[in-house]
């Protein structure tokens, strides 16, 4: 939503392999869940354009310069989202969880029955611990029909957000995993709430002509006073200024670059090195000695 814009997946079968056997995550289906994506087609990749997500620079709540967001590969990552949408944009209850029956279980299988509760986006969280699933991969079938492979053969991966499917209120579903260490697997279920999401639309609203170069970041504002986030990690090391008067950075997001700006007008941001000045001076001394100590020498 903040910083993915775009996935680019291999369509070659030895590339697909080869992002598979990585120590990473991986899928033994290429195509990344982007219900609204743009895709643009080549020889050996397809990139997809997640229309969904947030632009560079978008507008937030005040309180999100509050929130406090601390990595737990275990935690409830939709109880997390629900804090993030709250305090960031003022948005309540984004992911809604749905009660799942295990209505089928063996040694290689468990088979879960979930009631869709309301339209939208349905997605499972499987809360894995890395030191127990290492050398088993995940199948995930959602009706009979394979979405996904998680955790190829002897890959290490964490934990991860599965898109199950879009579905409507009342749709009832049947989701199996199949894997050697199935006793390890209770997924959580979470529908995501369209109407909702529509609402992050109106954050990007009054941003216009973003442009980034190198260190530099400018964009047009149509509106005065707002809280502004750009998807860079907060660092003291930046600066603004909105129409040439200087504007306050701040932490935003829980680590992300915040500033408020309070006028309309023409915003820039630049990245400053730390250091970079008092190096250069450094430097130039040390050459300037260097060439003294030569010219000195063949006097000698």
């Amino acid at each position: 939503m903040l910083g993915l814009k775009y996935v680019i997946a291999p369509k070659n079968k030895n590339l697909l392999d080869a992002t598979i056997s990585g120590k990473s995550m991986s899928t033994s289906d290429s195509a990344p869940n982007f219900p609204e994506g743009i895709k643009e087609n080549s020889d050996n990749f397809s990139i997809y354009k997640d229309k969904g997500a947030l632009p560079i620079v978008f507008k937030t709540e005040n309180t999100a310069k509050n929130m406090v967001i601390n990595y737990n590969p275990v935690a409830n990552p939709f109880y997390r989202l629900n804090s993030l949408f709250l305090q960031g944009f003022g948005i309540s209850n984004m992911y809604q969880e749905m009660k799942s029956d295990l209505i089928k279980q063996n040694e290689v299988s468990k088979e879960y029955a979930i009631d869709v509760v309301s339209d939208g986006n349905v997605y499972c969280y499987l809360p894995i611990d890395q030191n127990v699933v290492t050398e088993s991969s995940i199948k995930v079938s959602v009706n009979g029909k394979h979405v996904t492979t998680m955790f190829g053969e002897n890959v290490w991966g964490e934990n991860g957000i599965v898109y199950l499917g879009s579905y409507k209120k009342g749709t009832k579903i049947h989701v199996n995993y199949e894997s050697k260490d199935i006793q390890s697997i209770n997924p959580v279920f979470a529908v995501e709430h369209g109407g909702n999401l529509l609402e992050l639309n109106k954050f990007k609203k009054g941003i216009t002509d973003i442009k980034v170069n190198g260190n530099l970041i400018s964009f047009d504002k149509k509106t005065e006073d707002t809280n502004l986030a750009i998807s860079v990690p907060y660092d003291s090391a930046w600066t603004a200024e909105i129409n040439g008067k200087p504007v306050q950075t701040y932490k935003t997001l829980g680590g992300l670059l915040g500033i408020r700006v309070i006028e309309k007008g023409k915003v820039n941001l630049k990245y400053n090195v730390p250091g970079l000045k008092v190096s250069i001076i450094i430097s130039t001394i040390s050459v300037i000695l260097l060439c003294l100590c030569l010219v000195l020498k063949r006097n000698i």
